[in-house]
């Protein structure tokens, strides 16, 4: 048995594949829908059976060029060329309570993702993903805020941010943390660079950076009781594309109790994100009397 990244496998290929006896008998690639093609395919060359173990709803290979043909060849993975493989989708999840599994279902998965019942009978499963109290009325566990207005260009943070949701995520934090939720148990997504260094400055300001910011891409894997996601510009080319959809889908399947999906007007024309926000709604936000408790108060008003 070897075990090794990919990294290492394209370094090394000639000595692995003539280790033990050059026969090996099986290939199993994890994390798949990340493996570029054509490291796919030396892994497929190594054993009489390969299997590729992946989500291919969520994030893809990152090409940095722009040059068609690398972006062709280096951005499909094993599921676009083996389409004809005999394949099996896992409709069951343990990480994301009813509530974030039924949005992310719904919005991806054509309603055929389903919680573990295994993993829901535990209950210490069901404690790690009770719902957190507020003022004593219950967190929605998916909620849309929808008060962020229009991203801009920042000369300072060399990107796109928005300051509106970057104060708003601030100041979810600083309700959460003023109860009883650690800073361990929060995370704050955004697909961009200089939207998570503003976050970041303005959570410093609080004193709060245990809080973790990151992009969404470094984000994969990880989970956290209540994930806040801000997509800052979820109208531009980028976040309607492919791409796009897959990155939503990891943002929002972080969350184990809670997702927060901060939002402007320009946003909810993206389909996903619209997607959601009408299931949110729909099933598991209160409106007027019973408006959610983190319907936070911004400074400026």
């Amino acid at each position: 048995m070897v075990a090794i990244t990919t990294n290492p496998l394209i370094l090394h290929f000639e000595s692995v594949a003539n280790s033990g006896g050059g026969s090996w008998r099986f290939a199993i690639a994890g994390e798949a829908s990340q493996i570029m093609l054509p490291a796919a395919l030396m892994v497929a060359s190594l054993a009489k059976c390969c299997t590729f173990a992946g989500d291919p709803q969520q994030l893809a290979p990152i090409v940095q060029s722009a040059d068609p043909l690398a972006q062709a060849v280096l951005g499909k993975t094993a599921f676009d060329v083996f389409k004809d493989a005999q394949s099996v989708f896992l409709n069951e999840q343990s990480r994301m309570c009813q509530g974030v599994c039924d949005i992310v279902s719904h919005t991806f998965y054509g309603d055929e993702l389903v919680v573990c019942p295994k993993a829901a009978r535990y209950p210490e499963w069901k404690l790690a993903r009770s719902p957190w109290f507020l003022d004593g009325r219950e967190i929605p566990r998916v909620l849309v805020d929808d008060r962020a207005g229009e991203s801009t260009w920042s000369k300072r943070y060399n990107g796109k941010i928005r300051y509106a949701s970057a104060e708003i995520a601030a100041a979810l934090v600083h309700e959460l943390l003023g109860s009883y939720v650690e800073p361990d148990d929060v995370l704050i997504l955004t697909p961009f660079r200089a939207q998570r260094a503003l976050i970041r400055s303005m959570l410093g300001r609080q004193g709060q950076r245990a809080v973790r910011v990151s992009t969404v891409h470094r984000a994969q894997g990880s989970e956290r009781k209540i994930v806040i996601f801000d997509p800052v510009d979820a109208g531009s080319p980028f976040l309607n594309s492919e791409t796009g959809r897959r990155l939503m889908n990891v943002a929002a399947s972080r969350a184990q109790a809670h997702l927060v999906i901060i939002v402007g007007e320009t946003d909810l024309r993206n389909p996903y994100l619209a997607k959601m926000a009408v299931r949110a709604r729909k099933l598991w936000d209160r409106k007027r009397d019973f408006a959610s408790p983190l319907r936070v108060r911004l400074p400026q008003t």
